[in-house]
């Protein structure tokens, strides 16, 4: 991006911008000056005007560019990493984003740098308190502002006068993290000189400018004093603020009212984050997680096997609940806890961001502020030469922790009715399973829980990550525990020798409830109308790969539902193409990174590369896998040459005017390479390292949107907007002969050569493939996809790719749906349709008969598919579709309903993969929707429609909340609202409903509701990440444990036993739940890229899908549910 260019600001377009004056300066006398404010200071400029012009152009990029730009302003980014951010979309063919961008930024520095009055009047001194003066009168001695503000200052509680009073002298420790963190945004400024004011202007003198600045700066004292601000200290702090920014009157009535309760609300979402993420396990004995006195650690492992086994009391009766519904062992738990300590708070942020990461200084006093124990005072890191206090023997010798028996600082026996802790007794645990995470969590958590070794604790010795290293080594190597801590000279004889009953305890462990991949059928490539798609195939003609949403996908082609998904790209992928070796794949996004990553063992990344600062259309390597040409829509270039190794620059791309569309690489030497663009030309470049050989102009009279070397070297085609397809010498670059003049019908978007080096296939918008004999120069083959005599836009062809190393000749070609076909010569129909979504799914659903089961998955495109769940294999649902992102589905096992963003209700018949009859048309937005009972409900931002036998048949009109999700089951519908409570209905016969309970347990909104199949459990959803199940016979919760999601939960789905639930979540994460022991669960992290928005149990409960923001259906293998 060029420097901002002042001349752009003079443009009569926006017409706040003024142009500042010459500062001119007059001598100082000793009088009063004359001359007004407003000849010395020139005027602000209004911003609001340039904002919103700004904002309104820049679109749906405005976030980007907000916190781009913001990061630019306070020095985090220089000029040239801004312009790789925010390029792509303020750089248009007009200028005019980026000329209001660059009006913007100087209006934001020219504010910055005006002046403030230069004399002792404070801008927010009324009119009224300023000082008059006559001729001959006398000094006055103090005026109203300066009464005021002392009156004020008084007022101060005693405390906040003397930090007022030591404000200005207050020193800074250069060494102190903390003043560091803090820097120019706490400490106070010096007051800047000004020109000696007359006796005559009265009592604004140097001690009312003092009173002014610890005043204008005594905000911070709040947050220095540890208090909580009430509503009269929060106005006393937001007035000078409001007077110093020219607001005389003040601010709102109700702003420090509303200040305090938006405080309140965020500190105690913040404290209920740290004490989910800290304290979700219950407290032991004393201490604060990992810190404090008496046992000093959270006993983990045995108040998680203490709690099961009260639950399951719980269940058979021996027990009661508290009136509050905690165990005996949580309400122990919960009247021993603790205060929050700084380890909690660090422990907290460093697994999520729980809130305060949106304070950098907060989080930086966090992270590098204190050490363990410093702020809560019980450390002064003063060492003691020995642990004697720490460990110490019991009455028959045994070595303590903390004064507690046992490895993990419990006792043989414990728990209900004494029962003996088998778990706990284990410490000759070997083995390395996958299985077996959870024993190697519990040891970490019993080596960890020594907090009061300091030798453990002591982070800046490094000792404590050295140690736990060592105890998952041990671990996993069936060490003995005592030997992880011989580097601390303890003697550890607390781990007995193996057992004979402990083999049958570790054959239990390998059983154990656990979630893996079994399919990721992947989503369809992306397209768009008028630009080619990019397709590669590996040397062998096994695998296709593609881009598709911010990931890429390498997928089968003989079984199109195996396939790997590569998610490291942050931003929208536009291609990816194998190397010649097939071992690697180079992809690239819309930012203009390329990234180089493994295709064969596991899809890790070995090079990422910035190579323009715009989209990248192409990508091509050369012969020896060891270069990569990439090219796009840059701006300071519109392409590059690398190695894929190390990233260096092997050559220059020029020659073009406009945007690359598509690069080729001779595969044997000479190396050469040909670029195609937007200016209707091809260059030829020689290599390596590649530069600049011939530009071949005036054969095209069109975008050229594809190159292609032939496999032998010999021929180079290119193929153009323009009907073209253009042959030349591969080596010289001669024009030799243009073939298929008339034959296509539109725009070929991409030409792709067979092995022999003797035919081409192309692919146009006239919905044909043809496949070229380049000797005779003519069409030997056309294949018309869609309908014969109708014209379909989705059936356009924008990619096709000719697979080498295969003996059946198949060509894959892609229409503008997403479509891949597979083509044979000599079969004049595809041989093969795999479809799918290239657009993020929104809804999923089930129709389960007595043999099969059919998924139907609807995307924001409108799209909905339905899936064989036995071949899994997808297929787009015929007929008139939503026109925008399908919503939910609710299903019978026969049909599918649907309801979208364009507000109406579709009915999918499962037999047909056909939508039936005509649509409903909804009142209001679909929120949701539930089938009970051969009705169908349907939550809308207004209510709630009944449908029967396809037709409206009642309505519930709300007007105190906006419905979010719905679920049905008998006469019972659930309904969620934003005001974080359910609200539970029953229906009669006359397809009315009425209120009968309301659930206000959680403190979020309600995103997801689910009824057991049998209808006895509701299981309840918020969006911070918690799910609340009830008791649909009592409406009392059975449990609210279920809170591992760190976001939105979207979907929630019972098994057919109502035992087990899985859940998926904005955070990534799918989890099954188990009702018997709520405790326990299985994670499958990063599930989907961008979110996971449905999920279901197929297979008769031993599987599940789920499917996301990356547009993929993926297949889960469960077993061993607990």
């Amino acid at each position: 991006m060029p420097d901002i260019d002042p001349a752009a600001l003079s443009r009569p377009t926006i017409s706040t911008t003024p142009i500042l004056p010459p500062k001119t300066l007059s001598a100082s006398v000793a009088s009063a000056p004359k001359v007004s404010k407003s000849s010395h200071v020139p005027p602000r400029i209004d911003l609001e005007p340039l904002y919103t012009t700004l904002k309104t152009a820049i679109g749906e990029h405005w976030a980007t560019y907000k916190e781009t730009l913001t990061l630019f302003m306070i020095g985090q980014l220089d000029q040239d990493e801004l312009a790789r951010r925010i390029d792509y979309f303020i750089v248009t063919p007009t200028g005019e984003i980026e000329h209001h961008h660059n009006q913007l930024i100087a209006a934001i520095y020219a504010n910055v740098t005006r002046e403030m009055p230069d004399h002792g009047v404070a801008s927010w001194v009324s009119a009224n308190d300023k000082p008059t003066t006559g001729a001959g009168s006398k000094p006055v001695s103090g005026d109203a502002a300066e009464q005021r503000l002392k009156t004020e200052v008084m007022q101060l509680p005693s405390r906040d006068r003397r930090r007022l009073k030591d404000l200005s002298q207050n020193e800074f420790d250069p060494q102190d993290a903390f003043a560091n963190v803090f820097g120019e945004n706490r400490r106070p400024k010096a007051a800047r000189l000004v020109d000696p004011v007359p006796a005559s202007a009265g009592g604004l003198n140097k001690t009312n400018w003092d009173l002014e600045i610890r005043k204008r700066y005594a905000q911070t004292l709040a947050v220095e004093s540890g208090e909580f601000p009430d509503v009269q200290n929060i106005e006393g702090r937001m007035l000078p603020i409001c007077y110093e920014v020219g607001l005389t009157s003040g601010h709102a009535t109700d702003a420090a009212h509303f200040m305090s309760v938006a405080t309140e609300t965020y500190l105690k979402e913040v404290l209920s984050s740290i004490f989910s993420k800290t304290r979700s396990n219950g407290p032991g004995t004393a201490g604060s997680a990992g810190t404090g006195g008496g046992a000093s650690w959270i006993q983990t492992h045995k108040y998680r096997v203490q709690l099961e086994r009260e639950e399951e009391a719980w269940l058979r009766g021996e027990t009661q609940r508290d009136k509050g519904g905690l165990l005996p062992t949580e309400a122990k738990a919960a009247s021993e806890r603790p205060s929050l300590g700084m380890a909690d708070v660090r422990t907290a942020l460093e697994l999520n961001d729980c809130g305060l990461g949106q304070i950098p200084v907060v989080m930086e006093q966090i992270v590098f502020g204190y050490r363990e124990g410093e702020l809560e005072a019980w450390d002064d890191y003063s060492f003691p030469e020995c642990y004697d206090g720490v460990i110490t023997r019991d009455a028959d010798g045994d070595i303590e922790m903390g004064g507690v028996n046992g490895l993990n600082g419990v006792s043989g026996v414990n728990g209900l009715n004494n029962h003996t802790d088998d778990a706990q007794s284990d410490s000759g645990w070997v083995g390395g399973e996958f299985e077996d995470k959870t024993d190697l969590d519990n040891l970490l958590d019993s080596c960890l829980a020594i907090g009061a070794l300091r030798g453990v604790m002591d982070l800046d010795s490094g000792k404590r990550g050295h140690v736990v290293q060592q105890a998952v080594n041990a671990a996993w190597m069936g060490v003995e525990v005592g030997m992880v801590f011989k580097e601390l000279s303890i003697p550890m004889n607390c781990a007995p020798p193996w057992r004979p009953e402990d083999d049958e305890r570790l054959m239990q462990r390998k059983s154990r409830m656990s979630i893996v991949i079994d399919k990721i059928i992947a989503a369809s490539p992306n397209t768009e109308r008028g630009r080619p798609t990019q397709l590669s195939s590996d040397p062998k003609g096994e695998r296709v790969a593609y881009a598709s949403g911010k990931s890429v996908f390498l997928r089968s082609i003989d079984d199109p539902t195996l396939s790997k998904q590569y998610i490291s790209h942050t931003t929208q992928t536009t291609v990816a193409r194998f190397s010649p070796s097939g071992y690697y794949v180079a992809s690239g996004d819309v930012s203009g990174s390329v990234k180089v990553w493994d295709a064969v063992e596991g899809v890790n990344t070995k090079g990422d590369y910035h190579i323009i600062s715009g989209r990248i259309n192409d990508i091509a390597w050369d012969g020896d896998s060891q270069r990569i040409i990439a090219v796009g829509d840059g701006r300071e270039r519109f392409g590059h040459c690398i190695t894929a190794d190390s990233g260096n620059s092997v050559g220059e791309i020029s020659g073009h005017s406009s945007v690359i569309n598509t690069v080729a690489i001779r595969q044997q030497r000479p190396l050469r390479a040909a670029t195609g663009a937007d200016d209707s030309s091809v260059v030829f470049l020689h290599g390596a390292p590649f530069k600049f050989a011939t530009k071949l102009g005036g054969l095209h009279k069109g975008y050229v949107n594809g190159v292609g070397f032939s496999p032998d070297g010999n021929h180079l085609v290119s193929v153009g907007a323009d009907r073209r397809i253009q042959l030349y010498d591969g080596k010289t670059a001669e024009p030799k002969i243009q073939i298929g003049e008339g034959e296509h019908k539109g725009s070929i978007f991409a030409v792709s050569w067979a092995k022999d080096s003797k035919r081409i296939v192309t692919a146009s918008a006239d919905q044909t493939v043809k496949l070229w004999d380049v000797e005779a120069g003519k069409a030997v083959q056309t294949w018309r996809l869609g309908e014969e005599g109708t014209v379909s836009i989705p059936d356009h062809q924008v990619g096709v790719v000719w697979p080498a190393g295969r003996s059946d000749g198949m060509v894959i070609s892609l229409n503008l749906a997403g479509d891949l076909n597979y083509l044979v010569e000599g079969n004049p129909t595809p041989t093969r349709v795999v479809q799918g979504h290239n657009r993020s799914i929104t809804a999923l659903g089930s129709s389960e008969g007595d043999k099969s089961q059919t998924l139907w998955t609807g995307s924001f495109d409108g799209r909905v598919c339905s899936w064989d769940i036995d071949s899994k294999l997808g297929k787009a649902v015929e007929g008139q579709p939503h026109s925008n992102q399908v919503t939910a589905f609710a299903s019978t096992p026969s049909r599918a309903y649907s309801v979208g963003w364009d507000d109406t209700l579709r009915i999918a018949d499962r037999s047909s993969d056909t939508f039936l009859g005509e649509t409903s048309k909804l009142s209001a937005q679909p929120k949701g929707i539930a089938l009970a009972e051969s009705r169908a409900f349907v939550a809308t931002a207004s209510g709630v429609e009944i449908f029967v036998k396809d037709r409206l048949a009642g309505t519930l009109e709300i007007k105190d909340f906006i419905p979010t999700t719905i679920a049905a089951s008998g006469s019972l519908v659930a309904v969620g609202d934003d005001a974080n409570a359910v609200h539970i209905y029953q229906v009669d016969g006359s397809h009315s409903l009425s209120e009968k309970e309301k659930l206000t347990n959680s403190t979020s909104q309600i995103t997801a509701l689910s009824f057991s199949p049998d209808g006895s459990l509701l299981a309840a959803g918020n969006s911070s990440g918690k799910i609340f199940v009830y008791d649909t016979a009592s409406w009392q919760v059975k449990t609210d444990r279920w809170s591992a999601h760190t976001a939105r939960v979207t979907c929630i789905a019972w098994n057919q036993q109502g035992t087990h639930a899985v859940s998926g979540g904005l955070d990534t994460n799918v989890f099954v739940w188990s009702l018997k022991a709520p405790g326990k669960r299985v994670k499958a992290a990063n599930a989907h890229k961008d979110g996971v928005n449905g999920v279901c149990w197929v297979a008769k409960g031993t599987k599940i899908a789920s499917t996301g923001g990356d547009a993929a259906l993926k297949i889960w293998d469960v077993s061993n549910l607990e």
